[in-house]
């Protein structure tokens, strides 16, 4: 994860120094790059919680919640950030 944050961060410091140059298809080289490196990062975090919420659909069917609810936690988890991602779709409790 490491090299794939270096290179975004690469990446990003050549598309400030494509566009300062005005040099407008190396900018669009980079940012298709950068556009690239992000959807290969989704697609690894989605994999990831994929199967972590199987796992933990396998334990629930087993009857074993207290094994199957870490697993839930950690698929919940934005790889990027490393925080707990927003709940989408719950509204707040009334008062």
């Amino acid at each position: 994860m490491q090299l794939r944050e270096e290179a975004g961060a690469e990446a990003a410091a050549a598309a400030r120094d494509e566009r300062a140059a005005g040099h407008t298809r190396g900018l669009a080289s980079v940012v298709e790059f950068l556009g690239l490196l992000r959807l290969r990062q989704w697609r690894e975090a989605y994999n990831t919680a994929r199967a972590l919420t199987d796992l933990a659909e396998t334990l629930l069917a087993a009857e074993e919640p207290a094994a199957a609810l870490p697993l839930t936690d950690e698929a919940d988890q934005d790889p990027v950030r490393g925080e707990r991602r927003p709940a989408r779709g719950v509204s707040a409790p009334l008062a």
